[in-house]
């Protein structure tokens, strides 16, 4: 997967989708997989923001239960399912235990009823997935079992815990880029840093859009028969673009918020609590503890987010309440601020039929828009999505509006059944035992495992780049699980031009916590000698990428460290 932003403006494209989240990705993939031309534009880097920030979880709807939303949950079981089978090196399942009560919602024979009620609602939840990545049904535990589970719980008014089975992604921006890698390899062509700016237009029709590569500044259009916008928290911006304020919809967003920490289960076991009311809404805070890399991930809390997209960044009052929520269900837990070795946060639709500044009320479904029937703008169409989960199951139908638009007969999707990039494994485990016992020699076990995990039958291609110079074997830093071909391999294969590509997308150094100046600089310069950097490029590198980790995947020393 190479970077060609020349050969953008060489012919006209079936699609061009703007914004390379999971939802454009998705999009991309399921267009050319029907035989359509595809161009993907991404202003950043594919999945570097709400897409990056998900909460590692693969949702089959368990939740939707208390609203009896059935479709829901047989639409979320059914694309959970998919994702597993697409990826299976990035998915396994993933065991959430919820404490049971002596009365209320959360009494134990309601949750028991609950738990039989799902496992009838996703029949079929294993249908095509491996031994290995089935989804267990459900199941009611002991009190004694439930706080050996999570040893920092109230024991207060806890009777015991109800087990549920999700998904579990362990690094969404990379499941993200499978999904690019996999399009382009069918042969869209997909470029990151490439701004669209205005739309080229014939009267009321878009005919594709005028677009700048970030890195050089070359401007140049790219035509399209219908462009399709999945820029997420931007999309009406990205509409505001089309020059026509009476198609411009001021967006609401919501700010979500997670923190990274030390582990606070066991068996790798999530934990789903109810924490306090909101006091402005009343409504009941519910959040997810779910383990990730050997840490917990918490959250989300959710805030009221009325500025630019571009312009938002997590405060120290909004960490310190996530850590008062979980103290007050976890007291044994004794979480504090210098627990926190990371943040995260991402931007989702507001519910905008409800007025009320309520967080709580974030959008609950997705948007396929139409905007020659919004706004009388023929050739362009808007996804504005909400789940990482069912992004794929959107982009199928969303290409069945467009080709109908276009006239076209529309050719069944395959993107439910087609592996991505690296995801034809029949038995992941048996796979990676393969991998394991046929190793480089000299090389050590534990990297060949995160090898597999991390690019499933594609690590095979990192491993030529090894043969090629053995020393790329060797960790990028002491003690690192990264090696040094992960960083040669971002570059050459994958589409890395910036140090934040690598760090943060393409081998997950640092969206654990900050990884640390040596390894910072490690990775720097040998992507130097790659792509030919000089010293002050190398140099502006690593402050762009200090003021990412700043921004996004914070790891605060004090209370005043932002």
């Amino acid at each position: 997967m190479q970077r060609l932003p020349e050969s953008l403006d060489k012919e006209v494209f079936d699609i061009v989708v703007i914004g390379g989240g999971i939802y454009g990705a998705c999009a991309d993939w399921e267009a050319v997989t029907r035989g359509l031309s595809v161009a993907l534009l991404e202003k950043r880097d594919f999945g570097w923001s709400t897409s990056a920030n998900m909460h590692r979880i693969l949702h089959g709807g368990f939740r939707y239960l208390r609203n009896a939303d059935f479709k829901r949950i047989r639409e979320s079981v059914r694309e959970r399912n998919t994702m597993m089978r697409l990826a299976p090196h990035l998915t396994e399942p993933l065991p959430f235990l919820v404490p049971t009560e002596p009365s209320g919602i959360q009494h134990k024979e309601i949750m028991r009823i609950a738990t039989k009620a799902y496992d009838v609602l996703s029949y079929g939840r294993n249908q095509g997935l491996e031994l290995s990545r089935r989804i267990p049904g459900g199941r009611i535990v002991s009190r004694d079992e439930c706080l050996r589970l999570a040893p920092g719980l109230k024991p207060e008014g806890i009777t015991g815990g109800a087990i549920w089975y999700d998904g579990y992604v362990s690094d969404p921006a990379r499941l993200c880029l499978e999904f690019v890698n996999s399009a382009v390899d069918r042969g869209a062509v997909a470029t990151n840093y490439v701004k669209a700016g205005a739309f080229l237009r014939e009267g009321s029709r878009v005919t594709g859009v005028v677009a700048e590569d970030m890195l050089t500044g070359d401007r140049f259009d790219v035509k399209g028969k219908v462009v399709l916008n999945c820029t997420g928290p931007w999309s009406e911006q990205t509409v505001k673009c089309l020059d026509q304020d009476d198609c411009y919809r001021p967006p609401r967003y919501v700010r979500s918020v997670d923190v990274v920490t030390r582990p606070l289960t066991l068996e790798n076991h999530g934990l789903a609590l109810m924490g306090p009311q909101d006091g402005a809404s009343g409504n009941t805070i519910r959040y997810f503890i779910a383990p990730w890399r050997g840490l917990s991930i918490i959250g989300s809390v959710d805030y009221m987010h009325d500025v630019d997209p571009d312009n938002f960044a997590v405060q120290p009052r909004e960490i310190e309440y996530i850590i008062d929520v979980v103290n007050s269900a976890m007291p044994g837990a004794k979480l504090t601020y210098d627990d926190v070795i990371a943040v995260q946060a991402g931007l989702i639709p507001h519910d905008d039929s409800n007025p009320m500044d309520d967080p709580y009320n974030a959008a609950r479904h997705y948007s396929i828009i139409d905007h020659s029937d919004r706004d009388g703008i023929e050739g362009m169409f808007s996804v504005v999505g909400i789940k990482y989960t069912t992004a794929r199951d959107i982009a199928e139908k969303t290409v069945d509006r467009i080709q109908t638009s276009l006239k076209h007969r529309r050719t069944p999707s395959v993107t439910s059944t087609t592996p991505l990039h690296g995801g034809g494994i029949d038995d992941f485990n048996e796979y990676l035992a393969r991998a394991t016992a046929s190793e480089l020699d000299g090389l050590d076990k534990n990297l060949t495992r995160c090898l597999v995990h991390n690019y499933g039958s594609a690590y095979i291609e990192v491993m030529e780049l090894i043969r090629e110079r053995p020393e790329w074997g060797e960790p990028i830093a002491a003690g690192s699980m990264v090696c040094r071909a992960q960083v040669v391999y971002a570059v050459r294969h994958e589409m890395a031009v910036k140090l934040c590509d690598v760090v943060l997308r393409r081998t997950g150094l640092g969206v654990e916590g900050y990884p640390g100046r040596d390894v910072i600089e490690a990775v720097a310069r040998l992507m130097a000698e790659c792509l030919e950097w000089d010293k002050p490029r190398m140099e502006a590198e690593i402050d762009e990428l200090e003021f990412e980790l700043n921004r996004f995947w914070v790891r605060p020393k004090s209370k005043g460290a932002q």
